[in-house]
């Protein structure tokens, strides 16, 4: 936790680049560039722990952590307070702990990919310096990048996918889009929302 409150000394200085990079395509006129803050929806609570203890072990975590996250991850239990009345304490089959210092990082190794993910797509991108970024997260915090309108609306699809594959679920009301390009192109993506917004309405989501 740095001092100002923000726990991401990483996070601060990528937002603070994106922040760089908006104000300057804007004063140049470019035309172009679009940003998406993305809102997972009940995110800590969602995680599949299949999902993510695999990926751990991917990342060639040692076989005796990997397994006392797995202990602590199905140790975990809650109970619900009426008043002052508590009820019967209850197992929580999915997610990560509400509060748990370690929770964010286990978030983080879950779409550890996702930059990657989101690359093979060939579309999308901010150039920083002599990198290529496509999106810029810590934990469930994640802006996703683009300097032209198809590579945003190609990003916008390739997360969706990406999403259910880690069977995460975008927050489609909460998700907003800032576009430093033409006016239409910025409704174009918000109109793609909408309609991942009316399909999930439709299944009853």
């Amino acid at each position: 936790m740095g001092r100002d409150g923000i726990p991401s000394e990483a996070w601060k200085y990528g937002r603070e680049e994106v922040e760089r990079w908006i104000w300057e395509t804007a004063e140049k006129g470019k035309g172009d560039g679009s940003t998406m803050y993305i809102d997972l929806k009940a995110a800590f609570d969602s995680v599949d722990r299949g999902v993510l203890i695999e990926g751990i072990r991917e990342r060639g975590i040692r076989e005796e952590l990997v397994e006392r996250v797995d202990e602590i991850l199905r140790e975990t239990k809650s109970r619900v307070r009426i008043g002052k009345q508590w009820g019967e304490k209850f197992w929580i089959i999915k997610g990560v702990r509400q509060g748990y210092p370690l929770s964010p990082m286990l978030f983080n190794i879950l779409i550890a990919d996702i930059d990657k993910d989101m690359e093979k797509g060939r579309w999308g991108r901010l150039k920083l310096k002599d990198r290529r970024i496509y999106t810029l997260m810590y934990a469930d915090d994640i802006v996703v990048m683009a300097e032209e309108e198809h590579g945003m609306k190609a990003l916008v699809s390739r997360m969706e996918r990406y999403l259910d594959r880690m069977g995460l679920e975008l927050n489609v009301e909460k998700t907003k889009v800032m576009s430093l390009g033409k006016e239409e192109e910025e409704k174009e993506i918000r109109l793609k929302v909408e309609r991942e917004k009316n399909r999930r309405r439709g299944k009853g989501v």
